[in-house]
């Protein structure tokens, strides 16, 4: 057996034990998930030097990114937003899924991450996402980065290369900057690079010892950027006559925000891999206009998702997969 890097994800029966089974695969790129041992040194007025040392909370976070890849990427997408609304079948090995955010909390998850050092693995259980940053540039794939709470971590050892071999697509085919396009009423805009991040405020909670044993939901935010370069004369235009001919106006109009993005390769005979997220509802905070010498101009924009009462979500994500449900 091979030591090898790897990172596996899975569902829970219960909070904080695996299931056993590791249902998704990832090339991950990043990671720094780590185990924060903090103490406790309290004010002692014996010696100079502190004396007293107190286990205190004992936190395992940290980030874990890589290609968005459409086999795996809607399990990321789930745990980020919440709640999986509907899926639609094409033939027996392609299907479409809806995720959008929910009211209520989202779902525990387990990992297990290979050690290439050692004939190892940590296992991770009772898992939460409590960021999820998305990001692409026109002609780049999408690349993920995912920040993580655990509960707990234990070492154990490493899963069989075949196992490892048969969890990963064959092939490397990530989601590519397809077709980003804000709108804004008829008018639509092409975007040369976007950054969407979705934030779940989880607080920590230590009721029964100093290991988080909850993480209490306190709501959601979603904000991004968007850059534009050709476009940037409408829209400077369009940002500073939002209310008046030369400056900004009393009331604004919120915009919409679609992205599209298709794999490099089919996934299925007949079908690409497709990634489209739509927020109802954006407001553009703030423009930059930065000049880098003789560098083509551009207009930064960063915007935040309001929920929108006529749909009942702040963001939809639809991805077509040959992953069935559960994702």
């Amino acid at each position: 057996m091979t030591n090898r890097r790897y990172f596996a994800t899975g569902s829970e029966t219960a909070f904080g034990i695996p299931s056993g089974a590791w249902d998704h695969w990832y090339r991950t790129l990043t990671d720094s998930l780590r185990d924060d041992q903090q103490h406790i040194y309290p004010d002692d007025t014996e010696r100079a030097d502190a004396v007293t040392s107190i286990p205190g909370p004992y936190k395992i976070t940290g980030d874990v990114g890589g290609y968005a890849e459409p086999y795996y990427f809607g399990f990321i997408l789930e745990h980020a937003l919440g709640k999986w609304a509907a899926s639609t079948a094409h033939g027996a090995d392609v299907f479409t899924h809806s995720i959008v955010t929910t009211e209520s909390d989202i779902e525990y998850f387990c990992a297990e991450k290979g050690l290439q050092a050692i004939n190892r693995a940590i296992r991770y259980a009772g898992i939460k996402e409590e960021n999820l940053r998305l990001e692409s540039r026109m002609g780049q794939p999408l690349m993920w980065t995912a920040t993580l709470k655990a509960f707990k971590d234990s070492l154990v050892f490493q899963i069989a290369d075949a196992t490892v071999e048969t969890g990963y697509d064959s092939v490397l085919n990530p989601f590519m900057h397809h077709e980003l396009v804000l709108q804004h009423g008829a008018q639509a805009l092409s975007v040369q690079s976007f950054q969407l991040n979705i934030r779940n405020k989880l607080a920590d909670a230590y009721f029964t010892s100093r290991f988080s044993n909850e993480w209490m939901f306190e709501g959601r935010e979603v904000s991004g950027t968007v850059v534009f370069k050709n476009e940037i004369a409408g829209m400077i235009q369009r940002f500073l006559r939002e209310g008046g001919y030369d400056s900004p106006g009393v009331t604004t109009t919120p915009y919409s925000l679609t992205a599209t993005y298709t794999t490099a390769y089919p996934i299925a005979a007949g079908h690409y891999g497709v990634l489209k997220i739509y927020c109802p509802r954006i407001d553009l905070n703030s423009a930059d206009f930065p000049g880098r010498g003789r560098e083509t101009e551009t207009v930064e924009l960063p915007f935040k998702a309001l929920y929108d009462r006529t749909v009942n979500y702040a963001i939809v994500a639809t991805i077509k997969t040959t992953h069935g449900k559960p994702l």
